[in-house]
């Protein structure tokens, strides 16, 4: 019965190095989104090695991540580009909307259907977004 708690085979070891693997993968999600323009890339790269650990074909998490960064590098840095330009955009309109109808004081229909359609666009991009990386 003793011998069986320090295999490292046994459940707990198996959930402490899934645990592991986890928080190294976080880690390193977080590293690479200081580069706002990284964030894309380093989202790609996390989901790809958690889909390696789900289908127990993970050969070392730093070493998938990494190979996984590098080759979706070039065109990750050129979409997240363009869909930072894209948000910005969508930023200003909605600050334009919101401020101008503040400033304004109008709280009318017009109003309620600028906010609403702005609101509706932003989950557009949410959508856009996660769906693109």
């Amino acid at each position: 019965m003793l011998e069986r708690i320090f295999q490292y085979d046994n459940a707990f070891w198996r959930f402490m190095g899934r645990l592991g693997d986890f928080l190294i993968l976080n880690l390193l999600f977080f590293l690479c989104c200081i580069p706002l323009v990284t964030a894309g890339v380093g989202l790609c790269a996390m989901f790809y090695v958690m889909y390696k650990i789900i289908e127990h074909e993970n050969s070392g998490t730093l070493r998938n991540f990494w190979h996984s960064f590098r080759q979706n590098l070039l065109q990750g840095l050129i979409l997240t580009v363009v869909l930072l330009i894209l948000g910005w955009f969508l930023w200003y309109i909605i600050a334009a909307v919101m401020f101008s109808a503040a400033a304004k004081e109008t709280q009318g229909a017009a109003f309620y259907l600028a906010a609403g359609g702005c609101g509706f666009l932003l989950f557009l991009y949410l959508v856009l977004l996660l769906y693109v990386f």
